[in-house]
């Protein structure tokens, strides 16, 4: 059913950020493999993030 709405609907583009960041998440996958890494790196990404603001980067405003 899936395909066949693809199908109707036209060609699915993806954007370039995306083709970008899983090459990233699949080296840094494969780097975190090769050291043994044994941390929860989603944790500490999410930990990170936890401050996100959108509205900070809108041009004009400082995003400290």
């Amino acid at each position: 059913m899936i395909h066949r709405q693809l199908r109707d609907k036209g060609p699915v583009r993806i954007p370039r950020e995306f083709v970008f960041m899983d090459r990233a998440a699949i080296g840094l996958g494969g780097a975190f493999l090769h050291l043994a890494a044994r941390l929860n790196f989603h944790r500490l990404f999410e930990a990170a993030l936890e401050d996100f603001d959108v509205a900070a980067l809108r041009p004009g405003k400082v995003a400290f």
